[in-house]
């Protein structure tokens, strides 16, 4: 466990053994190697996707991929996704949530998905209706 929970320790990992050992310390860890042969699959066997991803992470204010948590003090906490309406009031699709940090993601939710406090939502849209969000659920993930 980590002596301070609150700052983010991220390592850069060659091997298994590696990535075990931090990841026992608290910390985050990644393996460029990993990371790139993922990518170089992903352009292999999507290649439409993969340029499609590519431009949208790449652009500067276009379409976003966003995590935004849902507070316990704002109007979303406690609806369904259907009552909370997300694309009419902001114009996001919600892609998937996260009902805890650690939990698993649950990609394209079912419309009567509670937004309980502390549920992340994954959203794409553009960069300003994002912030339309944050206003209603709270804060950044």
């Amino acid at each position: 466990m980590q002596a301070n929970p609150s700052i983010r320790a991220l390592s850069v990992v060659t091997n298994d053994a590696d990535h075990l050992r931090l990841q026992r310390a608290g910390a985050e860890t990644l393996c460029p190697s990993k990371i790139g042969g993922q990518r170089m699959a992903s352009e292999l066997l999507r290649p439409v996707a993969a340029t499609l991803l590519d431009r949208m992470l790449a652009s500067s204010g276009a379409v976003r991929f966003e995590a935004v948590t849902v507070n316990e003090s704002n109007e979303l906490a406690g609806l369904s996704l259907a009552k909370a309406d997300l694309f009419a009031r902001t114009g996001l699709r919600v892609l998937a949530i996260r009902k805890s940090e650690s939990g698993p993601f649950t990609i394209r939710p079912a419309p009567e998905t509670k937004l309980d406090p502390g549920t992340i939502l994954i959203v794409t849209g553009p960069a300003a209706d994002i912030t339309k969000l944050v206003a209603l659920a709270g804060n950044w993930a």
